[in-house]
């Protein structure tokens, strides 16, 4: 096809790891990895309610924890989790997998 360009590279790795990062998590909430910190993002449909609990996890850097909204998350936005990860500074393409509730996300065994 003459005049099509093909995808960036930065925009297929998007692409790659929110479909990855998708696979794992409860519906309508994701969670991406940003250096120090930890994105959690409400893929839904409708807000998710101030009180609400996201427990997150990144396996690599053994790293867990629970963020509890302090205003809604309307659907589209994220909330950022400053220095979650301490010392590990990773990137976007890390795992990181996300729940809402009572109980942290399952970690798979190494």
């Amino acid at each position: 096809m003459r005049g099509a360009r093909p995808p960036s590279v930065g925009a297929l790795a998007l692409i790659l790891s929110s479909a990855v990062l998708a696979d794992d998590t409860a519906p309508g909430v994701i969670c991406r990895v940003e250096g120090y910190d930890v994105a959690l993002i409400n893929l839904g449909e409708v807000p998710l309610a101030e009180g609400t609990t996201i427990h997150w996890s990144v396996p690599f850097a053994r790293m867990e924890g629970s963020h509890v909204l302090l205003r809604p998350l309307e659907p589209g936005r994220l909330e950022m989790i400053g220095g979650a990860l301490e010392s590990s500074y990773l990137g976007p393409e890390t795992e990181c997998n996300a729940s809402l509730g009572e109980a942290p996300p399952e970690v798979p065994a190494d």
